[in-house]
């Protein structure tokens, strides 16, 4: 069981040309000019789960001077069919940044037995914008007595969008009020494109 979990779970992390990936996040080799205006976009299977990460993304963008366009208002399910349909769907945007979370899965323990269920959605292609395609992972409900994980990977991509520019994997304990982790989410990711001079740093 453990080994289909980590089987898919490197599915889900193709590596780009000249790009390094730890635990705390990664850049790309090549600096882009800072972002003035960007796309969030949280693959969240819940509407308002989803929004609330997107606008909390807004908010701490905004405060560094950065324009904002929410994927919930701009994309539907279709673009998200293919990895080619989603990339020209962003270029229309005329953005200059796209901030992306993705639900890798979400691990639950059971406090008297260490039994663990991971959900993951499987990319059909291994580009860098693969982790918006297929099915979206819910992060909703819960159980009392059992401890919960959300893995979520968050990437940023840079005009011309042919690599991430940054990364990180957040493996954080869900609870059933997930306000708090989409603050600390959006504001950490905003954080470190700030010091990363992709956003300007205001």
């Amino acid at each position: 069981m453990f080994l289909k979990i980590a089987t898919a779970l490197l599915l889900m992390s193709p590596m780009s040309a000249g790009l390094a990936e730890d635990s705390k996040g990664s850049a790309a080799g090549e600096v882009s000019a800072p972002a003035h205006k960007v796309l969030v976009i949280a693959r969240i299977k819940e509407e308002a789960k989803r929004r609330q990460l997107e606008e909390q993304a807004r908010v701490e963008l905004q405060e560094k001077g950065v324009g904002t366009t929410l994927g919930s208002d701009v994309l539907v399910e279709a673009d998200f069919a293919s990895e080619d349909i989603i990339r020209k769907k962003v270029e229309s945007l005329d953005v200059d940044g796209v901030l992306g979370f993705a639900v890798l899965g979400v691990e639950e323990k059971a406090k008297a037995s260490p039994t663990v269920s991971v959900g993951v959605g499987v990319p059909v292609s291994a580009g860098p914008f693969s982790i918006f395609v297929g099915g979206s992972v819910p992060i909703g409900g819960g159980q009392p007595k059992v401890v919960r994980i959300v893995h979520v990977r968050a990437r940023y991509f840079a005009r011309p969008f042919a690599a991430p520019a940054w990364e990180k994997i957040y493996d954080e304990k869900l609870k059933e009020d997930t306000t708090g982790l989409t603050q600390f989410l959006a504001q950490d990711s905003v954080k470190a494109l700030k010091k990363k001079k992709l956003i300007p740093a205001k």
